[in-house]
């Protein structure tokens, strides 16, 4: 009888086991965000003359991290390890400021590789220093840009954006951080746009 009950009491046993290894699936807590163009502008008068843009980006190196990027001190930064981009940034930048160029010029923005199809435009070399959340609730965005011509590649305008702007902070997501960062993305492609020549 002793037996059987052994028998019985490891039987129990060895079928809860596996039950009780089976861990409760958790929620994946990353967030992913994207960076959208404008979709209207305000009206100003007489209209931009129509152009042909050809359009390279490039980022630095540490925004090429999926995860978004925080500026802790001047020469230290750490990234969120919940908070992704939903595209490669420099991608998201590049379809961002040319949609953005396309609206504001009323021309062709093409990108580097497309530039086959017409030798008549203006080459426009954008570079992004910083994009990133800053101390006590701000955002930083700097660039720089230069216009050539296509033909000669000779620098015939350049020029540097650099803001700050305060966000209101959300302990559950850094939405409104890419919020603030993707408005200063726009007013880089207000600026640029109104260097480029007419």
């Amino acid at each position: 009888m002793r037996v059987c009950s052994k028998l019985l009491f490891l039987g129990v046993a060895v079928w809860l086991v596996p039950g009780c290894s089976v861990l409760t699936p958790k929620k994946d807590p990353t967030r992913f965000y994207e960076l959208t163009a404008l979709t209207e502008v305000p009206a100003t008068g007489a209209p931009p003359a129509e152009s042909t843009v050809v359009l390279t980006v490039e980022v630095a190196g540490y925004l090429q991290n999926n995860s978004l990027a925080q500026r802790i001190a001047p020469n230290q930064l750490a990234y969120f390890p919940f908070d992704q981009w939903a595209q490669p940034f420099g991608e998201g930048v590049d379809q961002t400021v040319r949609n953005d160029l396309s609206l504001l010029t009323r021309g062709s923005v093409l990108r580097a590789n497309q530039s086959y199809v017409t030798r008549d435009a203006t080459r426009l070399d954008v570079r992004v220093w910083r994009f990133d959340v800053m101390p006590q609730s701000q955002v930083q965005v700097t660039a720089s840009w230069q216009i050539r011509t296509t033909q000669s590649g000779a620098v015939v305008r350049q020029g540097r954006f650099s803001q700050n702007r305060p966000y209101s902070a959300d302990p559950t997501s850094l939405q409104p951080a890419v919020a603030a960062m993707n408005q200063l993305l726009h007013e880089l492609s207000r600026a640029i746009a109104a260097d480029l020549p007419k």
